[in-house]
């Protein structure tokens, strides 16, 4: 009689498995397509942001997409519509940081005064 003994991590299918969900999972690092794509009033939102942080073009807009939500896009209709909207509410801070001049000394660059300026 052959025992099928299954190692730590592989199913006994083969597949590797890490105890919370299977990695061999076709569904994995796939977006849902089942999400509304943006509004064209959040496009419009989107445009004047990167208009106001001097953003054209769309590599380095992809750019900040992905470094805003972690979501990387290679076209604008790839964008959904929550993503879409956390890109609104971050965009704003990502522009009030680039307006400040950055001297490479992290005292002058603090962002309010102290107890020290206050005296």
């Amino acid at each position: 009689m052959a025992r099928t003994v299954a190692l730590s991590g592989i199913s006994e299918t083969g597949r590797v498995d890490d105890g919370l969900f299977s990695l061999d999972d076709p569904g994995i690092n796939k977006r849902s397509t089942d999400l509304d794509p943006m509004s064209p009033a959040q496009r419009q939102a989107i445009r004047a942001l990167f208009a106001r942080l001097g953003v054209n073009d769309a590599a380095g807009q992809f750019a900040l997409v992905e470094e805003l939500t972690g979501v990387r896009i290679r076209s604008v209709t790839e964008l959904d519509e929550p993503t879409a909207q956390l890109v609104i509410r971050m965009l704003p801070g990502k522009i009030a940081t680039s307006a400040r001049t950055h001297t490479g000394n992290s005292w002058d660059d603090r962002d309010e005064p102290t107890w020290i300026d206050r005296l």
